[in-house]
């Protein structure tokens, strides 16, 4: 059971929007009325494994991308990560370049925003006060959005990211997962335990994915959103999977996520 820590597997179709004319819709719309959307994005670095140039070119750009999406006044690179997924899965959790996260999760629960403000409580910094330069007690003010930027390092041939959609899912999926990593980076500024939230199977869930992404796209996705509770905030869940009948020798898939907060005032 999911109290003592077991996850159960399921088997849930997953449809390609490649294509789909929907999906030209403005990504600021999709976003916020469905919580995920795949964005055109031409980025100056070149190489993203060197964090030096991820930090000061790369960052700017997603300031700046999460800004155009939501409407944020607001908005800081709270993390970055690099994934490589190949033929055999390694840890999705820790390392410099983590696996796959092969597990139907969201990076977040409802409560996160209880947890930043006992953090401020007990006078830690957050990345709502060092990240976005908040006082505290501004996050009542307006709307916390935290959206992760998903993109390939090479065009997308294994293990592809996909999302379901929060429309499909109702409150009764949704549990919460403690989760408490073994290492974290020298200067953290999200609350701690990770709070992680995993649904419950649902045959009416509509799972999606973007086929062959390349370097210059993204998907951008909502992790939380503090104007409601998820699903209904177009907040639902991702997790990486094998695409049937991918060739053994399909090259690794290499991709570098972000976490970015954002403010949006009232």
């Amino acid at each position: 059971n999911i109290g003592a820590g077991a996850i159960v597997s399921h088997v849930h179709g997953v449809a390609d929007l490649r294509g789909v004319s929907a999906e030209s819709r403005d990504a600021q719309g999709l976003v916020r009325d469905r919580g995920f959307a795949l964005v055109p994005h031409q980025s100056i670095v070149t190489d993203f494994t060197c964090d030096a140039d991820v930090r000061h070119r790369y960052y700017p750009e997603l300031v700046a991308l999460a800004k155009h999406v939501t409407g944020a006044s607001r908005a800081a690179v709270a993390s970055h990560a690099l994934r490589r997924a190949g033929r055999v899965r390694t840890n999705a959790a820790e390392g410099a370049v983590r696996g796959g996260a092969f597990l139907v999760h969201n990076d977040f629960s409802d409560g996160l925003l209880d947890q930043f403000r006992q953090m401020h409580a007990r006078g830690a910094p957050s990345i709502l006060t060092q990240g976005l330069g908040l006082s505290v007690g501004d996050e009542d003010t307006g709307n916390i959005v935290i959206l992760n930027v998903w993109r390939p390092l090479a065009t997308v041939e294994r293990a592809p990211l996909a999302i379901c959609d929060p429309g499909s899912m109702a409150s009764d999926d949704v549990l919460v997962y403690e989760h408490r990593p073994k290492e974290l980076p020298s200067v953290y500024l999200f609350p701690l335990p990770i709070l992680l939230t995993l649904p419950s199977s649902n045959p009416e869930h509509h799972w999606y994915y973007f086929s062959r992404m390349t370097p210059h796209e993204c998907l951008v996705f909502k992790t939380f959103d503090s104007s409601g509770s998820v699903p209904h905030n177009g907040v639902g869940v991702h997790s990486a999977f094998d695409v049937p009948g991918t060739p053994s020798d399909a090259p690794t898939r290499e991709s570098i996520e972000a976490r970015i907060v954002c403010f949006l005032e009232h």
